[in-house]
C-alpha cells in the first residue's frame, strides 16, 4: 500500500469535513478544519482507520480505547511469489475478438478480450505482505467519555483522546522519516495513571514461520516466508514514572506490561530482506538510533519538520 496515496487521499477529503460532515465557521477555524480529519467514534474496520507513513514503513490507526490497533506494513514487504505473465495462444484470437468490437457487441467483445488475451489464471501472486499489529492494551477502560481520534494532515500526527476515571488519556502517533521508527507517545494528565501493555503480533500463517521475543524493555518477532524472504519488527518502550513488567511471549506475539507509569513513549522499527543486512539487527540499530535521545518534543519536532518539507 502506498502512503503517499493515503494522505493525498485523506487531503482530499479534508477540505471541510469533520465527523459526520460538519461544517466550520470560518476564519482560523475553517483553515484548521481543512488540515484536520476528526471522529467521535474508533474506526469499526481497517479501511476507517487513520493513515501514518513515512514512505517505508506505515500503520493505520483504528484508535480503541481499551485495545487499540495499529496495522503496520513495510513498502518492501512481498513474497518473490511471481505470477506466470505467459499466455502463449494470444494472436489467433484477436481478429474475432475485433470483429465483437466493430459489431457493437462491447460487453461480448471486453469479456472475450480479458478471457482469452490477458493473464492466464496462475497460482502463486507476488503479492504484499502486512508487517503485522502493534495493540496498546488499556482493559479497564472501557466506558471513555469525550472520545476523538483525528489525522492532522500539517504535521502527519494521528492521535486518539478521551477521558476514563476521572483522567484525560492521549495517544499521539507518527512515522518519522528523520528516525526511521513509529513513535507513539501514551500520556494522562494524572500522575501514574498508565497502566496496561504493548503487544506486538501477526496473525497465524501456515506460509510463515514466526519468532517473537522480549529482551529488557523491548519485544519484537523474526518471520520468514516460505520462498526465504525474512523480515523484523522490534518494539522499545521508554516510560516516565512507574515500571515495565517482564516481557513476555508465544507462538503469534509479544508483549510487555507497563504499570502507574505517568508517560510511555513506544517506538517501533521494522526491517525485511531487501535491505543489507540481517532484518532482527538492522531494526535494532533503527532503535538504537531513536533511543539514543528519547525525548518526544525532539521526536516530533524532527518529524513535523520532514514531513512538512515534503
Amino acid at each position: 500500500m502506498n502512503h503517499t496515496a493515503w494522505a493525498l487521499a485523506g487531503c482530499m477529503l479534508a477540505a471541510g469535513l469533520a465527523d459526520g460532515g460538519q461544517s466550520v465557521a470560518s476564519g482560523e477555524q475553517m483553515a484548521a478544519s481543512r488540515d484536520l480529519l476528526w471522529y467521535r467514534h474508533p474506526a469499526k474496520q481497517w479501511k476507517e482507520a487513520l493513515p501514518i507513513g513515512n514512505g517505508r514503513l506505515g500503520a493505520m490507526v483504528l484508535g480503541g480505547v481499551a485495545r487499540d490497533r495499529l496495522a503496520l506494513n513495510h513498502t518492501r514487504l512481498w513474497r518473490r511469489k511471481l505470477q506466470g505473465r505467459e499466455n502463449p495462444k494470444v494472436a489467433h484470437h484477436l481478429p474475432a475478438i475485433r470483429k465483437l468490437f466493430f459489431e457493437g457487441k462491447t460487453a461480448q467483445a471486453a469479456k472475450a478480450a480479458n478471457r482469452l488475451l490477458g493473464t492466464q489464471k496462475v497460482r502463486g501472486v507476488d503479492s504484499y505482505q502486512p508487517v503485522g499489529d502493534l495493540w496498546l492494551q488499556f482493559p479497564d477502560h472501557k466506558e471513555p467519555a469525550a472520545y476523538r481520534r483525528q489525522l492532522d494532515l500539517s504535521t502527519g500526527v494521528a492521535s486518539v483522546s478521551y477521558r476514563h476515571g476521572g483522567a484525560a488519556f492521549t495517544r499521539e502517533c507518527f512515522a518519522s522519516s528523520a528516525q526511521g521508527v513509529l513513535v507513539v507517545r501514551l500520556a494522562a494528565d494524572r500522575p501514574g495513571a498508565l497502566t496496561g501493555s504493548v503487544a506486538l503480533s501477526r496473525q497465524n500463517d501456515p506460509d510463515c514461520a514466526l519468532t517473537p521475543w522480549g529482551e529488557g524493555s523491548r519485544i519484537g518477532f523474526v518471520g520468514k516466508f516460505r520462498e526465504g524472504v525474512r523480515f523484523a519488527a522490534a518494539v522499545a518502550v521508554v516510560l516516565e514514572g512507574g515500571r515495565l513488567a517482564e516481557p513476555r511471549s508465544d507462538t503469534l506475539s509479544a508483549s510487555i506490561g507497563i504499570e502507574g507509569a505517568d508517560e510511555a513513549l513506544v517506538l517501533l522499527s521494522i526491517a525485511t530482506g531487501q535491505e543489507a543486512g540481517e532484518p532482527k539487527a538492522l531494526a535494532a540499530a533503527q532503535l538504537d538510533k531513536a533511543c539514543s535521545a528519547p525525548d518526544y518534543a525532539t521526536l516530533r519536532d524532527d518529524h513535523v519538520a520532514a514531513h512538512r518539507r515534503l
